[in-house]
């Protein structure tokens, strides 16, 4: 017995494979059928290729465009970087200037201000301190405890006196 293979094509090209009478006929309309597949696939192919083809012409259009997109936000982005700077060597001289100018104005009365310093750095603040805080505690005071410190504060200033 011999080995047999199959292959499965359409069921009206069996029907016509099945009508062939001679093996050359069988032949030709199997080449035929191979043939019709093949221009089939061919043009498949084409139109996939043409399809590619636009969608890479869109795409690199698009990228050009990111591309244009991006060099001009990156100019923008270093024109306002060049103006900031230029904005900031203008105002630096101008505040140079004015620290200049203050210094120059402050170096005669330095010592005066040193001494005032001094003598103010040597008040005793602490009496100070205290009255606040009292002050402080009493305003922390409800209405009724003010009254009565006021109360006790009228009595006791009539016995001193």
């Amino acid at each position: 017995m011999s080995e047999k293979k199959y292959i499965y094509v359409e069921k009206n090209i069996a029907e016509q494979y099945e009508k062939c009478e001679s093996d050359n006929s069988k032949i030709a309309m199997f080449k035929e059928y191979i043939e019709k597949h093949r221009m089939d696939l061919k043009s498949e192919y084409e139109q996939t290729l043409s399809c590619m083809e636009e969608d890479l012409l869109m795409f690199t259009g698009l990228n050009l465009s990111v591309r244009e997109s991006f060099k001009k936000a990156a100019l923008e982005a270093e024109k306002a970087s060049y103006e900031l700077w230029e904005k900031y060597d203008k105002e630096k001289i101008s505040i140079e200037k004015k620290v200049s100018k203050l210094c120059d104005e402050i170096k005669p009365i330095k010592k005066e201000l040193e001494e005032i310093n001094s003598l103010l750095n040597s008040v005793k603040t602490y009496p100070f301190d205290r009255i606040i805080e009292t002050l402080r505690a009493f305003n922390s005071l409800t209405n009724e405890s003010k009254e009565m410190m006021q109360f006790l504060f009228d009595n006791y200033k009539q016995e001193r006196e």
